[in-house]
């Protein structure tokens, strides 16, 4: 296997320590790399600086495009160390302040603010989803970094933003899909599994209560109590949440967030990172996030199957290996879609959730 960054058309190999790091909920993957580069004073290399344009590549397969942000040379009696970290090009989105004349967007679509944000970095979009109807309104708070701008938006829509090894920003709902990856207690590959079971965020029997606005009643308007409800059999009946929701819900909007908190809680109940030899899966792929895992492990209890919701790539005394956190779907499905189209304005439209209840 071969590890080469890629800068200006030169290739640098001789990396005795490396990682990469990408997750399906973040937007940039990150990278750390070091190594002792050895050439004559005649042969010396053209200089790394920030911020170079750089790819990392697995046996000329790209698993970061992006920029060099740190660069630390050396110079010894008989070598030169260097070490790097970086990140992939959609890192722009987060380091970069939003800047919209008139601090609003009108009449647009998540996938054409997105479009126009990565325009101006040279970031590649990917829109394999349904990003909705226009919003009337987004308003961009001073400060704000285009990725809190895209964040807020595709909240309020249910997709998720993520990069791609290419460097490419992708706005999808596909959460493990494709071929299923096999991995097996025993089989070799495996090296460590740690699982994680929990039930301190789960309940039996949640309960979604809003304020519905009714007709008037003179010059006051009446309000009306709209509840949903949804089970987790796994749990004691006793152990019941109540959520109040600050925003008006139909009946069937109220059983919705009820079943996906439900749900979401159920699956983030589960986590298991585990440890595995290269950086192939069974099928011949590099890891990435978002692949289908059914992991058989029967010693811990395992017999599922889970997606990878975080890979890091690594290069150490240990030889080469890849560490995933292998989570159920659930525990990454987007939250409800805004009611009555809250969230056009750039509010979250279940914000509180993300703090607990």
């Amino acid at each position: 296997m071969r590890i080469d960054l890629e800068v200006g058309g030169s290739r640098y190999e001789g990396w005795v320590s490396f990682s990469v790091s990408s997750s399906l909920t973040g937007v940039a993957r990150t990278c750390d790399m070091a190594g002792s580069m050895r050439w004559s004073s005649l042969d010396v290399p053209p200089p790394i600086l920030p911020p170079a344009s750089a790819r990392i590549l697995v046996d000329d397969a790209p698993i970061l495009n992006g920029m060099i942000e740190r660069v630390r040379p050396g110079l010894g009696p008989d070598r030169h160390p260097l070490s790097l970290s970086g990140r992939s090009r959609t890192g722009l989105l987060v380091k970069c302040s939003a800047i919209v004349p008139g601090g609003q967007f009108v009449g647009v679509t998540l996938d054409q603010i997105a479009r126009r944000f990565g325009a101006e970095h040279n970031i590649p979009v990917i829109v394999d989803c349904d990003c909705g109807a226009p919003f009337p309104e987004v308003v961009v708070n001073g400060g704000d970094s285009k990725f809190a701008v895209l964040d807020r938006m595709a909240a309020a829509r249910r997709v998720l933003l993520t990069d791609t090894p290419d460097g490419a920003l992708r706005l999808t709902r596909a959460i493990g899909t494709g071929e299923v990856e096999v991995l097996r207690e025993g089989d070799g590959r495996l090296v460590e599994a740690d699982p994680e079971y929990t039930s301190d965020a789960r309940y039996g029997l949640y309960q979604v209560r809003s304020q519905q606005p009714a007709a008037l009643d003179g010059d006051v308007a009446a309000e009306t109590m709209v509840q949903g409800t949804a089970t987790d059999p796994a749990m004691p009946a006793s152990h019941v949440l109540l959520h109040q929701s600050a925003d008006p819900l139909t009946p069937s909007g109220a059983r919705e967030l009820a079943s996906w908190l439900a749900r979401r809680r159920a699956g983030e109940s589960l986590s298991v990172p585990v440890t595995l030899r290269g950086f192939y899966a069974p099928s011949g792929r590099i890891w990435q996030p978002g692949m289908l895992v059914h992991l058989y492990a029967p010693s811990i209890w395992v017999d599922a199957r889970l997606v990878v919701s975080d890979v890091t790539l690594s290069l150490g005394n240990d030889g080469a290996r890849a560490s995933l956190t292998l989570v159920p779907a659930a525990a990454l499905t987007p939250e409800p879609a805004a009611p009555q189209d809250r969230g056009q304005r750039g509010v979250h439209a279940w914000s509180e959730l993300r703090d607990g209840v």
